[in-house]
């Protein structure tokens, strides 16, 4: 595979990279962070003429159900934690960090459950931080 110009941020440290690491590469591009994608239903949502989660999902080519779970993350997890969530940008975050991931915390009514499950993710996206920088 060739490709013109300069290699990507995260391409720098391989000398001459192969086309898994250019698929790799790609396909952690294509990794939406889940409370901008959460946030963009919701601007939907809020417009005058939409007043359903169906018509959302219609609109964006998703289901009523997936609409559904993304609005959750931002309506029932702690505010500073989505907005700690919404700056990620790193491809390995954002595959850590998929609403599916994030989907049993909604579920956890209890706050104090909710923030230790919370901190036990927190660590472990810590954990991939350091294991991806020791990479470069």
């Amino acid at each position: 595979m060739f490709c013109l110009g300069r290699k990507p941020e995260a391409l720098k440290h391989i000398e001459s990279p192969t086309q898994r690491d250019w698929q790799t590469y790609l396909n952690g591009c294509a990794k939406k962070n889940p409370v901008l994608e959460a946030y963009k239903y919701l601007d939907y949502l809020n417009l005058p003429p939409v007043r359903t989660y169906s018509q959302v999902a219609e609109h964006f080519g998703v289901s009523r159900q997936r609409v559904c779970q993304y609005v959750g993350l931002v309506t029932k997890l702690p505010q500073d934690f989505i907005e700690w969530l919404s700056g990620i940008d790193s491809p390995r975050l954002l595959k850590y960090f998929t609403e599916r991931h994030l989907r049993p915390l909604v579920g956890i009514k209890d706050e104090a459950q909710q923030q230790k499950m919370i901190g036990a993710i927190m660590s472990e996206s810590v954990r991939l931080r350091q294991q991806s920088d020791s990479i470069r």
